[in-house]
């Protein structure tokens, strides 16, 4: 990202919503949205994108503030911070960008059966589609993995690519070798896939959303969890994330769980 300093304002914003942000500010969500959705970049990285200066700081508080970034600990260095641009803030930009150079924004697609490790693994709602002996999870495997009625398969997220990354919080817990059973199914063939299982793609799923702001009320736990032994389990998953939220992300989560039947494990 060297040539974003040589980004002209001027030529690609039609300022109306962004008054009141700095130049400098501008800046940070345009490099950010030059990213796939949902990707994490090393803050420090941003900060010699932009303009040095002793606000760079306050900018990324004030960006945070108006839920267009977001900010996570680094799982790799805890010394360092990441940060992405959140969904509020990529519609927030979108708006403003003249036709000529919506380019910036991209079309990044994730239709195709991704690359994966045990690290980088399939989560989100391709991963509860994937079918499990314990009766979980969603019932469109043909239709998220191959595709139907001209839909394209997908769309599929990685942990840590284009989803949030949160081996820092569960480790390698839920985290299968699907290699065998997609490969059955003709969907791939010489290379592995990882995943999540569906109680670690909802908490994955969940983690996203908080930080996003986007809220978790429209998740429906007995649409994938119908037993209380499975919701019991999500639990247990689920208060491993709430030491790493805020008050506020954590008082939306309680009061989810409070609604969904998902007391503490």
């Amino acid at each position: 990202m060297s040539n974003s300093q040589a980004i002209n304002i001027d030529n690609i914003i039609s300022a109306e919503e962004f008054d009141d942000l700095k130049v400098s500010e501008l800046r940070v969500l345009l490099v950010l949205s030059m990213f796939k959705p949902g990707k994490w970049m090393p803050l420090h990285e941003l900060r010699g994108d932009t303009e040095k200066t002793s606000s760079f700081s306050r900018s990324v508080t004030k960006l945070v503030s108006k839920n267009w970034i977001a900010t996570s600990k680094d799982p790799h260095d805890a010394r360092n911070k990441l940060v992405r641009l959140t969904v509020t803030g990529r519609n927030k930009l979108k708006k403003q960008l003249k036709p000529e150079t919506r380019v910036y924004q991209g079309s990044y697609q994730p239709t195709d059966i991704p690359y994966t490790t045990k690290r980088r693994y399939l989560t989100g709602l391709a991963a509860l589609n994937l079918p499990s002996n314990e009766g979980t999870g969603d019932w469109h495997f043909i239709e998220t993995f191959k595709g139907s009625h001209g839909r394209n398969p997908g769309p599929f997220f990685v942990a840590g690519d284009n989803y949030a990354d949160t081996y820092s919080v569960f480790g390698s817990e839920g985290i299968e070798d699907q290699t065998k059973s997609l490969e059955e199914a003709g969907v791939i063939s010489n290379t592995k896939l990882f995943a999540a299982n569906h109680y670690r793609a909802m908490a994955d799923m969940i983690f996203q959303r908080l930080h996003d702001g986007n809220g978790i009320d429209s998740y429906v736990v007995d649409d994938w969890f119908p037993e209380k032994k499975n919701k019991r389990k999500l639990a247990s998953m689920l208060d491993k994330l709430e030491p790493v939220l805020r008050t506020d992300q954590m008082r939306d989560l309680r009061a989810w769980r409070s609604k969904n039947d998902l007391t503490a494990a």
